[in-house]
């Protein structure tokens, strides 16, 4: 809990392993969710390790790897631990990228465990995130593109999918196939695993005068960033137009609130409705 804390108040990842390595010393009865949690930090957040010396950062990413292998232990088949212990061994590799020969064993590692957890569940969609992931990572374009189009194939209503594969396109500059992806996430009502902000802001742009698509776009932008004004104002004429009055004054009311100057704007809006 005090690394969890730590992490919370500070981000200092060096100081979360030493308040984790401490917990784990006591050997508890919650040592496996400890471990787990620990591990969930990195794989969740990589970014909370690019600030530090690649030193450390690999130092913390091995200790997160032998906490990985003791809950394997428990069940060798596991296959969200199997994936887990993947995506660990492919943040590794990023972190060994001026070091080829460990690059490399770091990665086969991550496609075995992949391949592991996969053969463990074929059905569980995430896991094909996490190998597309891999792909990525070896900048292989058309296994990645593969792996998604799989995942869809498992269940073509299943919006992350194509939200995923929508991501991917763009990250390779195919903005035309990124689009059709995203548009179908967005039907599909999976706008909610939509990030960063700027691609957010991007999409925005590109379904302006799709109002169908542009309100669940702008709603999450809001979410992304409670103080992004613009969208307010925007999501206030996307629910006037379809006559959600209600929504529209409080999209309104909380851009006059992020910047008081509005007032007077709202106010009138508000009265128009």
């Amino acid at each position: 809990i005090e690394g969890q804390r730590v992490y919370a108040r500070s981000g200092d990842m060096v100081q979360v392993m030493d308040e984790y390595k401490k917990a784990l010393g006591y050997g508890t009865g919650l040592d496996r969710d400890s471990r787990t949690t620990f591990i969930r930090l990195i794989t969740q957040n990589p970014s909370s390790l690019r600030s530090l010396p690649a030193q450390k950062a690999q130092e913390i990413l091995a200790y997160a790897i032998s906490l990985g292998e003791k809950n394997l232990a428990y069940n060798s088949k596991d296959s969200l631990q199997l994936m887990e212990m993947a995506q660990l061994f492919n943040i590794t590799a990023a972190f060994y990228n001026n070091d080829a020969a460990s690059f490399n064993d770091y990665l086969g590692k991550a496609e075995e465990m992949m391949d592991r957890s996969i053969a463990a569940s074929p059905g569980r969609i995430p896991t094909y995130f996490a190998k597309a992931q891999i792909y990525l990572t070896r900048g292989d374009y058309d296994k990645t593109v593969e792996t998604l189009k799989y995942a869809i194939s498992l269940n073509s209503r299943y919006p992350d999918s194509h939200c995923q594969l929508g991501k991917f396109y763009f990250y390779f500059q195919k903005p035309d196939e990124g689009y059709e992806e995203i548009g179908q996430c967005i039907d599909l009502g999976g706008v909610g695993a939509l990030y960063p902000a700027a691609l957010l802001k991007e999409l925005s742009a590109h379904y302006a005068a799709d109002p169908e698509r542009a309100l669940p776009v702008y709603r999450r932008m809001t979410e992304l960033d409670l103080k992004d004004t613009k969208a307010w104002i925007e999501l206030a004429k996307l629910y006037a137009a379809k006559g959600r009055k209600e929504e529209a004054k409080n999209a309104a009311l909380k851009a006059a609130e992020i910047d008081p100057s509005l007032k007077e704007g709202v106010e009138n809006f508000i009265r128009g409705l």
